[in-house]
């Protein structure tokens, strides 16, 4: 019965283990899917923002 009971406990421990993982692996890519998407926005703001910069300069050279 003590065998058994520990067995059921260990194979639960086992199955929730996994499930953590999962979600943490799950979570870990969404942040990391963000970050990526944060930093291409950031790039091209700073494209964007230098571009516009560059092209206000000519115009006030010009």
């Amino acid at each position: 019965m003590f065998i058994g009971n520990h067995y059921i406990k260990k194979k639960a421990i086992v199955k929730y283990k996994f499930m953590y993982f999962k979600k943490m692996l799950k979570d870990f890519l969404i942040s990391v899917k963000i970050k990526q998407v944060i930093k291409y926005i950031k790039l091209h703001y700073i494209i964007i923002f230098i571009y516009f910069r560059a092209d206000a300069l000519v115009m006030f050279i010009f």
